[in-house]
């Protein structure tokens, strides 16, 4: 019985201590560091800005429903027509902002941003849209403050 309950505590304790780091800034190389969505006139931009190198996206044309990774949840975002932006090999056991610098509104190509996975190197977001949104991704850029940024235009 004491075997038992010294395995449950070390258990216990190696998942507080495995777990501990999501409240924790994603500092390292490669690392998704923020989401971010700005509108203009005419373009909307979702930004992925990482830590020195960019992880390369698989982007797929995704239909509902969206099941969170790995909590299993069904997740609802708005939207007509949906991309899936999914980034693997990355730091993922640590907190990553999603900053809007201005809100999405009912004028917006994109409806919502939501993270649909976290788990286990894989990190994923599903961008919803107007049906008559088009999307478009840009290539990588590097900065000298070393940060690199994924950018999807929506026009």
């Amino acid at each position: 019985m004491k075997s038992l309950k010294a395995f449950t505590l070390l258990f216990v304790l190696g998942l507080v201590t495995h777990y501990s780091s999501y409240g924790q800034a994603c500092t390292t190389n490669g690392a998704l560091v923020s989401v971010t969505y700005k509108k203009f006139t005419s373009y909307e931009i979702v930004t992925f800005k990482f830590k020195q190198t960019c992880a390369v996206p698989a982007v797929s044309v995704v239909n509902p429903p969206f099941i969170e990774d790995p909590s299993g949840n069904t997740i609802l975002v708005a939207g007509a027509q949906h991309r899936e932006i999914k980034f693997s090999g990355i730091e993922w056991m640590c907190t990553i902002p999603t900053i809007f610098q201005s809100s999405i509104t009912s004028t917006s190509k994109v409806r919502a941003i939501k993270k649909t996975g976290q788990f286990e190197g894989i990190v994923s977001y599903v961008i919803g849209l107007k049906s008559t949104a088009s999307f478009a991704q840009v290539f990588p850029t590097t900065t000298s403050a070393g940060f690199c940024y994924i950018k999807f235009i929506i026009f």
